[in-house]
């Protein structure tokens, strides 16, 4: 080994942290290969299916009321993706026990040869560690947020209604749809089934980034080592018969080993993707309807303020007052202001002389209003789910990406070694090595089609029509 003075095993000890992570996202729900621990994986499904069911019931229930079915289908289409995630990694644990074992074995920097092989597969755990992380930090934000939104952001107030019938509505919303067979008219009751739903947030969480965790982890690994293979390709000695003869068995031994753990990969993780690009596609959809609807909720409840007949300019602001509910020394400072400069003359902005530039600008303080008192709250969590929505298709279409690109890699490798200065029998393996390099590794959604970035935009596009016919229900 040369030059390998710039890494050490505390390098790659440091890469394989990333192992640790993803045994203690698994271990809680009892899914880590290793030790696999039925019992608690039996309890966390049987509890996430259980609820899954109530929310499916509630689907079916209220399925003529569309603006009810859009709030059962954002959570729905994510949660539906969880359980399928939880299930796969049921179904193929001794599979993916296998190409977690073999990977392991990686970890030895006595394994590489020089620093540039180091550097490529430290780069790409580097990534794996980076999307981990990522995957996380926002999964819990997403998942809290969402639980918490009862509370911090309360469903939209039809102002026909009195204050008794919204004072006893509101402290009675649940943070999911589940279906409910029993009545919830007090708090006592209330309290119990809001934290009934409480393991949901944990459960669903950990169902979410422990599968996604794990095949960025194990893809990144695959890729990492898939170019230091090109690497060690492009250097074959062919000078001497058999050291070229061992070096191109090695490289045979070690690529085959890298398509079985590349081909198992995919196996196990074909129905999660074909699941999540449909949910995907539907979630961006729903969350673009759902951020439009309730831009369009404080847009209405700007607009929909009319003043009395007659009224004076004081008593405006009594009505303002009275209709929106503000704090009475926040408008107490507006209306004498605004008095101020009508009786001293000094009037900084002219236009507040016509009562409806006037009003066209006490309606722009209703809606920084609106969303200061919890819109803004309700916004924050779907553009927080939104965007672990964007993260976590993006870093499914960049491995399976990076898949492809470094098995193209390891083809052109072969191309490019000097095989004409090879012994006749050794040149005629790389020809087979050829052919089999000329099929790449990747990520398949349900054997339908390969995850790359072009993935990201089908999405998108896709994503985009459906939204441009959902607008239509928003049309006044």
């Amino acid at each position: 080994m040369n030059n390998l003075m710039r890494y050490d095993q505390k390098v790659f000890d440091q890469a394989a942290k990333v192992i640790s992570w993803n045994n203690w996202l698994l271990s809680t729900l009892g899914l880590w290969p290793q030790v696999p621990n039925n019992f608690l994986f039996s309890i966390n499904f049987g509890y996430f299916v259980y609820h899954m069911s109530l929310e499916y019931l509630d689907l079916f229930l209220f399925i003529d009321n569309l603006e009810h079915v859009i709030e059962n289908l954002t959570e729905n289409m994510a949660f539906t993706q969880i359980i399928m995630r939880i299930a796969m990694l049921k179904k193929y644990n001794r599979q993916l026990g296998a190409v977690i074992n073999e990977a392991l074995k990686d970890y030895d920097i006595k394994k590489y040869r020089n620093s540039d092989e180091c550097k490529a597969f430290i780069d790409y755990m580097n990534k794996a560690k980076l999307f981990v992380k990522l995957l996380c930090i926002f999964v819990a934000m997403t998942a809290s947020s969402y639980f918490m939104k009862p509370i911090t952001s309360p469903p939209p107030v039809d102002e026909s209604d009195d204050m008794d019938q919204i004072n006893a509505t509101i402290p009675f919303i649940l943070p999911y749809r589940f279906y409910v067979f029993y009545t919830i008219n007090d708090s006592q009751t209330y309290m119990l089934t809001y934290a009934s739903q409480f393991p949901f947030v944990f459960i669903s969480g950990f169902g979410q980034t422990a599968a996604d965790c794990l095949m960025v982890t194990l893809v990144f690994h695959v890729s990492g080592k898939l170019a230091v293979l090109a690497i060690r390709i492009s250097e074959i000695k062919c000078d001497d018969a058999k050291i070229c003869k061992v070096e191109l068995n090695d490289i045979i031994n070690e690529h085959s080993r890298l398509l079985r753990m590349g081909e198992s990969i995919e196996e196990a993780f074909s129905e999660t993707l074909l699941v999540h690009l449909v949910g995907a596609t539907s979630l961006v959809c729903i969350l673009g309807f759902q951020l439009l609807s309730i831009s369009r909720r404080v847009l209405y409840q700007t607009a929909s303020f009319r003043p009395r007949e007659g009224s004076t300019i004081g008593v405006l602001f009594q009505d303002f007052r009275e209709s929106h509910r503000f704090d009475k020394n926040q408008w107490d400072d507006a209306e004498t202001a605004f008095n101020s400069r009508i009786k001293t003359g000094i009037i900084t902005n002219l236009q507040h002389k016509d009562l409806s530039a006037f009003l066209s600008d006490t309606k722009q303080m209703i809606m920084v209003e609106n969303y200061s008192k919890g819109q803004n709250a309700d916004i924050a969590t779907f553009f927080v789910f939104i965007f672990l929505v964007f993260l976590v298709l993006y870093a499914h279409c960049v491995v399976g990406e990076s898949l492809v690109t470094e098995s193209h890699k390891v083809c052109e490798a072969y191309y490019d070694c000097k095989w004409y200065e090879m012994p006749k029998n050794t040149a005629k393996c790389l020809i087979l090595c050829m052919a089999r390099s000329q099929k790449p590794l990747g990520l398949t959604a349900g054997k339908f089609g390969t995850f790359c970035l072009s993935t990201l935009t089908d999405v998108v596009k896709t994503a985009m029509a459906y939204l441009s016919v959902l607008r239509s229900f928003l049309a006044v």
